[in-house]
């Protein structure tokens, strides 16, 4: 009986280990799917993420002896933040590595109930703080409520319902981590200013040679969470 329970345990860890990399495949290709296409109907969904960006350069800005001043998203896909004082390059930088670092953590707990409830409910928090910080616009208060509610949701689902709760953060955590990927990618060769392009004139360095470093950072947090993220057999 005890071999055959163990015997069991391992089959199902398997299974879930399948399934894990399954949907990890499917985001892979929704991510690159947006930054393809730009479908319309994932706009809100895009725009929830360049809040988070916007929100890092908050973050860094207020930790590094400074403060923010105000937190903007357009509708064109865009966001600006403005800080006064602090660190420029850590003010820069925070954007890519506030969604990288986010999404990492994700992944991390999302095979530890109590780990992974205590996360949503502190992004919830901290996304609550964040509305101290003045919003330009309807449309940044509308996804900084968006994600207020996905934190609080995936807090209370993991609570009460794990294995759906698991699966959310594994989602939510690949999702953030290849975004910031293609966000810092796509940003560096855009026609428009960037965090990478102000990042490569503060540290004299080429834009490119910022987007190959810190795309490089995003992937190596993606893949040592996304193991760190699997099952123990």
């Amino acid at each position: 009986m005890l071999y055959h329970g163990c015997s069991y345990r391992v089959r199902e860890n398997k299974s879930v280990d399948f399934r894990f990399i399954v949907l990890q495949l499917l985001v892979t290709l929704y991510v690159l799917y947006i930054f393809s296409y730009q479908p319309a109907w994932i706009h809100v969904l895009q725009l929830s993420v360049i809040y988070l960006h916007e929100a890092g350069h908050a973050l860094a800005a207020i930790f590094t002896g400074g403060a923010a001043l105000s937190l903007a998203v357009h509708d064109g896909l865009g966001g600006e933040c403005e800080t006064q004082g602090g660190s420029l390059i850590a003010v820069c930088l925070a954007g890519y590595l506030t969604t990288a670092l986010i999404g990492a953590l994700l992944l991390i707990t999302s095979k530890n109930r109590t780990a992974g409830r205590i996360v949503s409910f502190t992004l919830f928090g901290g996304m609550l703080a964040l509305f101290f910080v003045p919003h330009a616009s309807g449309i940044t208060a509308r996804c900084a409520v968006f994600f207020c509610f996905l934190w609080f949701a995936t807090g209370c689902v993991s609570t009460l319902m794990w294995p759906l709760g698991s699966l959310a953060l594994r989602f939510l955590g690949t999702f953030l981590c290849l975004f910031s990927v293609f966000d810092v990618i796509y940003d560096c060769f855009g026609d428009s200013w960037s965090d990478a392009h102000a990042a490569a004139q503060a540290l004299a360095l080429p834009s490119e040679t910022i987007a190959l470093f810190f795309a490089s950072v995003c992937i190596l947090l993606f893949a040592a969470s996304f193991l760190l993220s699997l099952p123990a057999d």
